[in-house]
This record gives C-alpha cells, structure tokens and sequence, in this order.
C-alpha cells in the first residue's frame, strides 16, 4: 500500500551509526586531554635528550588530533542544531514526512477492485447458504438433528469471511485517504504563495481551512480510537478461538483411545465424530479471524499515519496561518493611520479653522458638510485599503441582493429607518414624541421597532394611558415626526380667556397680563438658559423666550390669547396654575367678567304694541312682547 523508500532507511541507519560514532568521539577526545596532560607531566619531569623529544613528538601528534576531534565534535554540534531547527519547522516536517509516506494509488484501487469481487461472491454464497437452510426447515430436517448442521457452520464460516474482507476494505480506504490527502497537501503547498495578498477575505478563508483540519483530526482521533476499541476485540476473539481448538485438541486425545476397529462404543463415536466436526468448523474460522486482526492492524496503523499526516499539515497551516496574521497586525496599521489621521484633521477644521472662516448662521452648515466630507474621505481610504474584500462582497451580495431587497423591503426600510435615527440624532430615548397621530414617550430604539409610552389617548391629557405602542421604524420615512424635546425640554402653550364687553378692557388687560407673566417668570428664566443648544444646532434662535398677550374681538365678548411655555411633561400644570391666578384676580374685582353662555331678553317698540292690542299676549309671570336673543359666549345683565 504504501512504503518506506531506500534513502529514509539509509538516514536511520547512518544517524544511529553517526550517534554511535559521536559516542566513541567524545571518549576518545577526553582519552587524548588525559594523555596529554599525563604527558605533559612527565615531560616536565624528564631532562632533555631523545626519550624526550620522541615524548614531544607524541604529545605534537596528540594535540593535533585533539584539536581536529574539537573541530569535528564543533561541526556536528552546528550540524545538529541545524536538524533541531528543521524539526522545530512545521514546513521542514511536513515534507520529511509527506517523502516518507509515499502512496501509490493504483495498487490500492487494484486490491480494493479485488476485495470487492470477493465480497460480492461471499455476499452470494451467505445467501444461498440461508435459502438453503429455510428450505431445510421448511421440510421439518431440522427436528431430525437437534444439533446446529453444517449449514449453520457454513454460515458462521462465511460470515467470518464478509466481516475480514469487510475490514480489508476499510484498510484499503484508510490507505486510499492517505493518498488523496497526500495529493491535496502537495495541491495546496504548490498552490501556496511565498507571499500571499493581505485582505480579510483571504485571513478568513485561511482560518476556515485551518478550522476544518482541526475538525478532520478530531474525526480521525475518535477513528482510531473506535478502531483500538475493534482491535482489542478481534484479539480476543481470536485467542478464544484457539483456545477453543486447544480444547478440542484435548477432547480428541481423550476420546480417541476409547475407540477403535476392535472395541467399538457409539456414545464415544458420536462425541468423537462431533469434535471433529468442531474442530473443522472452528480451523476454517480461524484464518478469517486472524485475517480480520490484520486488517484492523492495517488500519490501525494507516490511521496512525493519516492521524500525523493531519496533525504535520495542521501545523504548517497553523504556522502559515501565524505569519500571515503578523503581516497582516502589520500592515493594518496603515489603514487605521490614515483613519485617524483623516478623522484629526478634518475635526481640527471643524473646530480651528471653520469657526473663523464662516459666520455663526453659517458655521452649523458648514460643520454638517465638513463632517459628511469626512465620512466621505474616510471610506475612501478604508475601501483604497480593503479593495479586494470589497469587490468579494460586492459579487456576493449582488446575486442575491435584489430579490431580498423585494422580499423583505419593510424590513429593509425599518433597519434604514433605525439607521437613519441614530446617525441624524433627532429622536433619542426618553424623548416625548407624536407619530402618524399616536404620541408618547420614546422608551426604546430597536433595530426594527420603536416602543412608546402612550399619552393622551382616550383621556385627552398629558398623561401615560398605560398602553405600549410599537411602531416600525419606517415612520421615519412616511410621516410627520413632532419631537418636543429636541433641543430643550420647553413647549410654547396656548390659552384663551374670553371677557364680556362689559368688563372695562384695561383693568382686564393689566390683570391678564400681570398673571400671565408671574405666573411663567420662572419657566421663561429657566429656558432662556436651557435654549442655547438650539441656536448652538442650527445657527439661529427658535424664538423669543418671552410670556405673549394677544387681544382680538369675539362673537360674544373680548378674546384674551396668553401664550406662554412649559416644561413638556408640565403643561397640565402651567394651564392649571395660570387660570387658577386669573379667576382668582377676576374674584377681587367685580367689573372682570367672564362671558359664558346667557340668555338677554330685549324689549322693543313693536313688541309694547303688540302687547296693548292683545296680540301674542305673553303668559302671565312673563313681560310683555320680549324679544330673546341666545349667545355663546355672552354675558348677564
């Protein structure tokens, strides 16, 4: 399936002769520094002549061959370092290994070809073997022997068979697995850029891949596991089947001498005969058995490779992964400078230069277009940087983006209108607004729905009526929004007070006027102080912040109109406290009248007339001849 090349063998080899060499290297270098040093010692000792200087000849010789046993044990220590680093590198040992497990295709695509004609040819033989045993039942053979016939062996025999070949395939697949992945890694390391293009897509993409490997060896190790499991129990199996033959090889030997030609028992024979018939049964068994052991052995140990072959490519997508995240950290920091570099300068123009180049109605203006350009600026240089994933999104997304637009368009409309909220600021939580007729406070912003707090309803007050009203977040698009906190939390407030004609308009006026304006002096102080932010906004003042009086001619008396402000959840409370101060100004002074509905009767010279003649008399209790006259409103006299 799969081997070993000469070469590898040979580098085993010589590494272990090479270690067994370094071994001998070290001995005899520290055999030469004893000798010289023992060396040196006597030759210090001993006074010149020629036994002398052959020792000094013997310790040269000796020196030179410690120098070159350094140089040499210096140069494989270099050497090994060198190994160390190629195995510390994930690229190094995957490729050691990757030449190591050379798989050949062909051969294991032969040998599963052949295993699956035997299955088909075993899977025959079980079923002619099982029709042939329902036709012996069905003829009642079965109650004549009531021990298990030959069918039934041979069907235990080739059931053992199917199981072994069963698990050769397997074998044969795991083997075939090795190749395809061997195959895929040497795709992928050709496919493999020295320096690959930095872009999120591609990071993504590589952590997928790296993910998916990760959940391949997983699969692999619960495989080998499972198949550990299987081993263990093939083993036993087969060591319980010989010691079962063992057992039988007993039987015989005893059974044996109890019979023969000459003396002859039938209990024995049939018992002797019934071994027999076990022990074949049992040795054609057993070699499918021991087959089934190799296989699961086979693949055991083809797994184990597949399992490092997994975990070496793994590694080096790990490792690959690593190096491109690092240029990855570090070529973001040129995107994120330009981004903060493009944000410093255009706030350093909104708040320097745009200040003393517009005038103050024209700076609110100017600051939106510098703040849109900015937004503008920014994506460009972000989309310059993240071109490629862009494009990637574009084509994605363009497939598939106009039927969703279709399909789901009041979702895309409400998720518009949330963005469109927040990015302009106009409703905020808490604010107390009027929506498509519904008015309430705003008690959250979701991505889709809005959620208010109803006021006025059926009570017709500024006051919760307990109901939460949802509206989609379109309403942004569709309707009028009425916002009466944007800016401050002051609302103008209108009332009318209507007098008779009767009521001396002066005096009324003075009383009017003073009420209203003592009455809202504090509200009036606290919003010229609140305001600013509007004329900070947008560059001018919404209003003149003080108390206004209005008189106009009515029907039926004299209209006051006071317009004054409130707090926005206290205009109950102003309407109360400043007719509360009218009607008890109007209660001091007796001319102040307020018209309400009356009746005026009005006698004329035609009606007295009328009323001395006789004719339409009125009833008695009632003047003559009255003419009545309804207003609303009017006043009593």
């Amino acid at each position: 399936m799969y081997r070993l090349p000469l070469r590898t063998i040979g580098l085993v080899a010589a590494l272990a002769l090479t270690l067994v060499v370094v071994g001998e290297e070290v001995t005899r270098l520290q055999q030469v520094t004893d000798e010289l040093a023992t060396l040196q010692t006597v030759v210090e000792k001993l006074p010149s002549g020629r036994e002398r200087k052959k020792l000094e000849e013997r310790r040269a010789l000796l020196e030179r061959e410690r120098d070159l046993l350094r140089k040499r044990q210096l140069l494989e220590a270099k050497e090994q370092a060198i190994d160390q680093r190629q195995d510390n590198n994930p690229a190094a040992r995957l490729q050691t290994l990757v030449r190591t497990l050379e798989a050949h295709t062909q051969p294991l695509q032969t040998r599963l070809a052949t295993l699956n004609d035997r299955l088909r040819t075993a899977a025959s033989q079980r079923d002619d073997l099982r029709a042939a045993r329902r036709r012996l039942a069905a003829a009642g053979g079965e109650a004549r022997d009531p021990r298990p016939g030959a069918l039934d062996e041979q069907l235990l025999t080739v059931g053992e068979e199917l199981d072994s070949l069963q698990l050769q395939r397997e074998a044969v697949g795991c083997g075939l697995a090795i190749a395809r992945e061997l195959e895929a890694i040497a795709l992928r390391q050709r496919d493999e850029p020295v320096s690959p293009p930095l872009n999120l897509g591609r990071w993504w993409e590589r952590r997928r891949e790296l993910q998916g490997r990760a959940a391949r060896l997983a699969a692999t190790e619960e495989t080998a596991a499972a198949v550990s499991e299987r081993l263990a129990t093939a083993r036993e199996a087969l060591a319980l089947a010989n010691e079962k033959l063992a057992g039988i090889d007993d039987e015989i030997a005893l059974l044996a001498p109890q019979t023969g030609f000459f003396r002859s028992t039938p209990g024995v024979d049939r018992l002797l005969a019934a071994a027999h018939r076990d022990k074949a049964a049992l040795s054609a068994r057993v070699p499918f058995l021991v087959a089934q052991q190799g296989a699961l052995e086979e693949e055991a140990a083809a797994i184990d490779q597949h399992r490092e072959l997994l975990r070496a490519a793994s590694a080096w997508l790990a490792d690959r992964q690593q190096q491109y995240t690092r240029r990855f950290a570090r070529w973001l920091v040129w995107p994120l400078a330009a981004a903060v570099a493009v944000v410093l300068l255009f706030a350093a123009g909104d708040r320097v230069a745009l200040p003393r180049l517009y005038t103050k109605e024209m700076l609110v203006s100017a600051r939106r277009v510098n703040r849109y350009l900015a937004v503008g600026v920014l994506l460009v240089v972000l989309a310059g940087f993240f071109f490629e994933d862009l494009r990637m999104l574009a084509t994605t997304l363009g497939i598939v983006s106009a039927a969703l637009v279709i399909a789901l368009q009041d979702v895309f409309a409400s998720l518009a209108g949330w963005f469109g909220i927040v990015v302009s600021g106009k409703i905020h939580v808490g604010d107390r607004v009027e929506i498509d007729g519904v008015k309430g406070d705003v008690l959250e912003l979701q991505l889709f729905r809005t959620t208010l707090n109803e006021l006025a309803g059926e009570l017709h007050l500024d006051h919760p009526t307990g109901r939460i009203v949802s509206l989609p977040n379109s309403f942004i698009f569709r309707h009028r929004v009425y916002n009466a906190t944007h800016g401050h939390r002051w609302v103008w407030l209108r009332t009318d007070i209507t007098v008779t004609y009767e009521t001396p308009l002066a005096e009324a006026t003075t009383v009017i006027r003073k009420a209203l304006e003592e009455t809202s002096a504090e509200a009036f102080a606290e919003a010229r102080r609140e305001v600013g932010s509007m004329e900070a906004r947008y560059g001018r003042a919404d209003a003149v912040y003080e108390p206004k009086l209005y008189c106009t001619i009515g029907d039926s008396g004299v209209v006051f109109t006071l317009v004054t402000i409130a707090d926005y959840r206290g205009k109950s409370t102003m309407r109360t406290k400043l007719h509360g101060r009218i009607l008890a100004d109007f209660a001091r002074d007796p001319r102040l009248q307020l018209a309400y509905p009356t009746h005026r009767e009005i006698f004329t010279s035609e009606s007295a007339t009328k009323a001395e003649h006789g004719v339409g008399a009125a009833p008695v209790g009632e003047p003559p001849g009255p003419v009545r006259l309804s207003a609303w409103p009017g006043s009593a006299n």
